[in-house]
């Protein structure tokens, strides 16, 4: 009968390794997920950014004030057209920087998350190696 205990004992330790391999090996899968999603807005954002400064240029470029520069004759109808050209300008650069803000909210968002896996599978790494400890003064 004593012989049985230590049999379980090395059963129950097997399993709880296998379970434990699987739950790092998810949290890893996870994290390099959220690495990969993070890069990936990152590059958007720098993307969405580029774009908010060439909008930020072109409004520049189609100020009805730029038009009328000293010794031009401007119509009333260039500097319509130039206004008409600015609200459009105005309405792009508008949801541009709607973009930018949301992109900064979501990797906001993705940088907790990082957090919280980092910090949970660094947890998990030393449970790990707590019950290899244990397991290694059975045998």
């Amino acid at each position: 009968m004593p012989r049985a205990m230590p049999a379980a004992d090395a059963a129950a330790i097997g399993q709880l390794v296998r379970l434990r391999s699987a739950r790092e090996a998810r949290l890893a899968r996870r994290l390099n997920e959220l690495e990969e999603r993070l890069e990936r807005i990152e590059r958007e954002k720098t993307s969405a950014e580029r774009l908010l400064h060439d909008i930020s240029r072109r409004e520049d470029e189609a100020s009805p004030i730029r038009k009328m520069s000293p010794g031009k004759l401007v119509t009333g109808r260039a500097l319509l057209l130039a206004s008409q050209k600015l609200e459009l300008i105005g309405r792009e650069r508008s949801l541009a920087q709607a973009r930018v803000e949301e992109l900064d909210a979501e990797r906001g968002g993705l940088s907790r998350m990082l957090k919280e896996c980092r910090t949970e599978l660094a947890l998990a790494r030393r449970k790990a190696a707590r019950m290899d400890a244990l397991a290694s003064l059975d045998s």
